[in-house]
């Protein structure tokens, strides 16, 4: 092809329409996908998924373990040190010698939702010489788990002296 004969870049054929100059009706309209487009890297959306999953089990074996997490987290109770101390024994019976307003009631309550939330098929029992005194304990309890949404969610049977939990755990007074 002669030199003559190429099209002249600085000057415009009269009858050629560039992009820039085509009116809109004539350019093809694309339309947007109804249908999600799959993620080019499965993966990662895997990888991201199993971290989150080993986030919460993570974060549940700690509520599981100590039960300090679970009373401020979960009941918004937060213990002084010696209550903490109450809170964490390990033993199967524990004598507690406190004063009065030292925050006894709360503290054994919490450590009652405690158990039955993180021991499914058990039975927890409040046992005092008058039902008055179990009463005031199971009221603290009630109180406690009305406080967080979710353990209230997981209460499936509620009367005056028994609080029945989805995992098959009871509080009884």
């Amino acid at each position: 092809i002669p030199w003559f004969l190429l099209p002249n870049p600085s000057k415009p054929h009269p009858h050629t329409l560039h992009a820039s100059k085509t009116p809109h009706s004539t350019r093809p309209n694309p339309r947007p996908s109804k249908t999600p487009k799959p993620n080019p890297n499965p993966s990662k959306n895997t990888r991201k998924k199993a971290q989150k999953m080993q986030n919460h089990t993570d974060a549940l074996t700690q509520l599981k373990e100590n039960p300090t997490l679970f009373a401020q987290l979960l009941l918004n109770f937060k213990p002084f040190t010696y209550q903490q101390n109450l809170l964490n024994d390990k033993s199967n019976r524990i004598v507690a010698c406190m004063g009065r307003q030292t925050g006894k009631t709360t503290t054994i309550a919490a450590k009652a939702i405690h158990h039955a939330y993180t021991n499914p098929n058990t039975t927890t029992l409040i046992i005092t010489p008058s039902l008055r005194q179990s009463m005031i304990m199971f009221d603290k309890i009630l109180t406690l788990t009305h406080q967080n949404p979710l353990i209230r969610k997981s209460i499936t049977r509620k009367t005056r002296t028994i609080i029945q939990l989805t995992n098959n755990s009871q509080i009884i007074a």
